[in-house]
C-alpha cells in the first residue's frame, strides 16, 4: 500500500486551481460593479430617485443572475 497524499497536494490539482481563478473573476466582477455603479449611472444622466431606482434594479438583476445560473 502506498502512503496517503498530504492534503495540500489534493488542493493543488489543476481543476481546483482553474476553479479558484473562475471564482476570483466572478467575485472581482461583483466588486467592480459595486464600485462603478453610481458613477456609471450618473454619467448616463440619472439623478435623484431615478439613480436609486436604476441602481436597485441593476443590483437585483445581478443578484438574480448569481442565484439562478448554476456553475
Amino acid at each position: 500500500m502506498s502512503a496517503p497524499q498530504p492534503a495540500w497536494r489534493a488542493v493543488l490539482q489543476p481543476a481546483v486551481i482553474v476553479g479558484s481563478f473562475g471564482y476570483f473573476v466572478d467575485i472581482y466582477d461583483l466588486i467592480l460593479f459595486s464600485i462603478l455603479r453610481i458613477p456609471s449611472l450618473k454619467a448616463l444622466g440619472y439623478e435623484g430617485q431615478q439613480l436609486i431606482d436604476h441602481g436597485i434594479l441593476l443590483l437585483n438583476c445581478q443578484t438574480a443572475g448569481v442565484k439562478v445560473i448554476p456553475v
